[in-house]
């Protein structure tokens, strides 16, 4: 049987490092870059020259971008430099903005060649007083040459962090010590960097000394020694490890020291940038204090936030043209049916007034109907004043209505005047009269008393007239009344 074997090696696929950000150290003059491969491994370039300026910051990390193969845009960065001092202060214990005032003028208080400074704080172990912070000071020229750097190459700062907060989280040569005090002695190109922490972490004092190789670095071994005295003085406790981090880090003097001897330990790999950078990708992105300007720190969230709101914007004015033309449409025909539907409500208006009035009419026939099956008898003046009141002419008007009861039937007497308009007042009371002869009342007026007069005269006479006769040299027209009848 014929087998056939592709004994070609396999192509292996590049590794991307654009996931993870890249972790600068830039420890007095020296630079080295790390990032992450797959959160296993680290790969670090190392700028082969000094870089002692922020200038030239950029091209050598652009340099470092292309050697390591990395996209990343974002950078957290440690440094050590001349230009970055940090100083201990105590003061007494204070919250929010009043402990910021009070740092400022700390700050603004201290001597700088450059003014003004650029500051951030951290807390501080404290002993005599109530509380104590760590500043850490530089020129804000400095700082912002520093941010401009990055930017200007196309990378986003979001933590800048000075040398000693990664010395207190990574405390190389006494991660498992557990002790009250720990004095780091780091030898960092052409500078010493003293740190001491304590047990949990929290910084106690930091100072920085320049090595001295011809005179057997004396001024180192007396630096290591008023720190130890300052922390037994003013804590009252010694220090318990002292850690020498780099191959030269401890000077002939701390050698014949048996007291030093004791409590030291050597760390010969921590003395590069190299071996800080892989330390600084390694940890999580927490630290203590960041040394970057608030607006700088808010630059990439701003950036977010303005995508958005632009986002947002285009979809507002979008949603905002479809509400408007949908809303219109709908307006429109709302239109439309409002002026349906009052042409439909004008006639239901007339006749639901109508259905009203005889509503009202008949809960007073109801009444009434009632009233009278309650009380028989009782409604029947009320309904022949009722009557009275509609019958009665205009020109005319009742002084006095008076309605007896007699068995059978009722007698009744009425009496008025005329109104100051009224002419005669014979054609308006023969109207009068009249319509109570009719249904319902059916009265029958009283004969006159002279009954020899013509029939004429007897048909005028039905009721009786009480006239106010002027005197008879100027005749007047009567202009009152009084009719008498009975209703059967």
């Amino acid at each position: 049987m014929l087998r056939l074997e592709n004994r070609t090696p396999p192509r292996r696929q590049p590794r991307t490092r654009g996931s993870h950000p890249l972790a600068v150290a830039w420890l007095y003059g020296e630079l080295a870059v790390a990032v992450m491969e797959d959160g296993r491994e680290c790969a670090v370039w190392t700028a082969p020259e000094v870089v002692a300026h922020p200038r030239d910051l950029g091209p050598s990390l652009q340099t470092a971008l292309k050697s390591l193969g990395s996209s990343a845009r974002t950078v957290s960065m440690v440094v050590a430099h001349e230009e970055l001092i940090q100083c201990r202060v105590e003061m007494p214990r204070m919250r929010g903005s009043l402990r910021q005032r009070f740092l400022q003028r700390q700050v603004d208080l201290a001597p700088s060649p450059c003014p003004p400074l650029h500051w951030a704080s951290c807390p501080a172990a404290a002993a005599a007083t109530a509380d104590a912070a760590l500043l850490s000071l530089m020129p804000r020229t400095f700082h912002d040459a520093m941010v401009c750097a990055l930017v200007n190459n196309g990378l986003t700062p979001t933590w800048l962090v000075p040398f000693s907060d990664l010395l207190g989280k990574c405390r190389p040569g006494a991660e498992d010590f557990s002790e009250e005090f720990i004095l780091h002695v780091a030898a960092i190109g052409t500078r010493t960097e003293l740190l001491v922490i304590r047990g949990d972490g929290t910084p106690v004092v930091t100072r920085t000394s320049t090595p001295e190789l011809a005179s057997g670095n004396t001024r180192l071994t007396g630096e290591v020694l008023r720190t130890l005295q300052f922390v037994q003085q003013t804590f009252g406790n010694p220090v318990s490890r002292i850690c020498w981090l780099g191959a030269d880090s401890m000077p002939a003097g701390a050698r014949g020291n048996a007291s030093i001897e004791a409590i030291s330990r050597q760390v010969p790999e921590a003395g590069s940038a190299r071996y800080w950078a892989g330390q600084l990708a390694s940890l999580p992105d927490r630290h203590g204090i960041n040394l970057l300007a608030p607006e700088q720190r808010q630059a990439s969230g701003r950036r977010w936030v303005t995508r958005m709101h632009r986002a947002l914007a285009a979809f507002s004015l979008l949603a905002a043209v479809t509400f408007l033309i949908f809303s219109e449409q709908v307006r429109s025909q709302e239109q439309s049916t409002i002026r349906r539907l009052k042409d439909q409500l004008s006639p239901l208006e007339r006749r639901e007034q109508e259905l009203r009035l005889q509503a009202q009419a008949h809960d007073r026939q109801r009444a009434v109907i009632r009233l009278d099956q309650e009380s028989p008898g009782s409604l029947a003046p009320l309904c022949i004043l009722g009557k009275i009141g509609d019958q009665l002419p205009s020109e005319l008007r009742l002084t006095q209505v008076q309605v007896l009861s007699r068995d059978p039937g009722w007698t009744l007497k009425i009496s008025g005047q005329t109104r100051p308009a009224t002419a005669s007042i014979r054609d308006p009371l023969n109207r009068f009269s009249n319509s109570l002869c009719d249904s319902p009342l059916f009265v029958q007026w009283s004969q006159p008393s002279d009954s020899g007069k013509s029939a004429e005269s007897r048909d005028a006479w039905r009721m009786r007239w009480t006239e106010a006769w002027p005197v008879a040299s100027t005749p007047k027209a009567p202009t009152g009344f009084v009719l008498e009848g009975r209703i059967p």
